[in-house]
């Protein structure tokens, strides 16, 4: 029987769940912009934890940055059974993705020729609940949908999240962030792509925006990067150059609310795909003696 989560300990637990909450050096090393520098897999195993879950959970909290990326993690850490199968949480997770009724994977699929292999993946991974698949079958169930995308012409971001999948967790465990990250894109894109902002807006915006961007940082001088306090500054001589056009009022005016609407429609789907992992990881089972 292997040992699990935390490697079966209470109190590797608790220890991790402290330094979140007092935002200490596994957090900081693991959860913000410092891990894009490190190996989350490596950092989250030497805490107990399975690199997979290391992986994805510093891209699903959007690395410490949003107001609620705290309260994520330290409810995400607490959700997760000591000495629980954590290749069986990010299994579930994926299930879950697939079968969503809203933000699903399999809903763009239905009636398309893509649906068959794409199920043939998610079959896949149902098996390596109970046992370890070959890497050839990954390989072919890959090249089964890919080429189907290829052949039907379809948009390969509805296919994405799903090949990210069909890897053996253990052998691949960035494989997990690989799918919320292909699941995203297709998320934002339909939340830009709605309401009455054009492409013609956006093209519009997007000159006007570069060329305030250049005289913004003219002003700033020498630009560090990552300097909150400098970024600060930035948004607020944007903010006063945009103010001071009065004939780009309504564009600007319309983008900012456009920006919002945007922001609330991906805020959503996120709060949804962390329900979804604390869920599975709620009702994780003790870890079994089975390869992922």
């Amino acid at each position: 029987m292997s040992q699990g989560a935390f490697k079966g300990e209470i109190a590797r637990k608790q220890a991790l769940a402290a330094d979140i909450a007092a935002k200490g050096p596994a957090y900081t090393a693991w959860l913000t912009p410092d891990v894009l520098d490190a190996n989350p897999g490596q950092i989250a195993a030497d805490q107990g934890l399975h690199p997979a879950i290391g992986c994805l959970l510093p891209v699903m909290g959007l690395y410490a940055q949003e107001p609620g990326s705290q309260a994520f993690y330290e409810e995400a850490i607490a959700a997760i059974p000591v000495g629980a199968d954590e290749a069986e949480i990010i299994r579930c997770w994926f299930l879950w993705a697939w079968d969503h009724p809203v933000y699903g994977f399999k809903t763009p699929l239905i009636d398309t020729p893509l649906l068959a292999p794409a199920e043939a993946i998610i079959a896949l991974i149902g098996q390596s609940r109970t046992a370890p698949i070959e890497p050839r079958l990954w390989r072919q169930a890959r090249a089964a949908l890919s080429a189907k995308v290829d052949e039907t012409g379809a948009d390969a971001d509805i296919a994405d999240p799903i090949l990210s999948m069909a890897w053996g967790l253990d052998r691949t465990p960035a494989i997990a962030a690989d799918v919320l990250n292909a699941w995203s894109g297709p998320v934002y894109m339909a939340a830009y792509r709605s309401g009455d902002w054009s492409e013609e807006d956006g093209q519009t915006y997007g000159a006007q925006h570069g060329e305030f961007s250049r005289q913004a940082m003219a002003q700033l001088g020498e630009i560090r990067q990552g300097d909150p306090e400098q970024y600060a500054q930035y948004k607020a001589i944007m903010k006063t150059l945009w103010e001071s056009a009065p004939e780009l009022a309504d564009l600007y005016r319309r983008q900012q609310e456009h920006d919002v609407m945007v922001k609330q429609v991906v805020g959503a789907w996120r709060t949804e795909v962390q329900r979804g992992f604390i869920d599975c990881a709620r009702a994780a089972k003790p870890a079994l003696a089975v390869p992922a």
